[in-house]
């Protein structure tokens, strides 16, 4: 099992190009070191976790 990806550490030039971004877009954004990669689910794990998405409220991201 992994677990949640860090933050990245970024230059003050960096964030400021971050929050330049934010500001274009209207949006918050996170910048987190290297993701591992998504897990490639069969039409029945997708429903089973779409499902249980549906009952928690929540959205769940299934990593490798």
């Amino acid at each position: 099992m992994c677990c949640f990806p860090d933050i990245a550490e970024l230059t003050d030039e960096e964030i400021a190009r971050v929050n330049a971004a934010e500001d274009e877009l209207g949006v918050l954004l996170v910048a987190y070191k290297a993701m591992p990669a998504y897990s490639s689910l069969s039409a029945d794990e997708l429903e089973e976790l779409q499902s249980l998405e549906s009952r928690l409220g929540v959205r769940l991201v299934a990593y490798d």
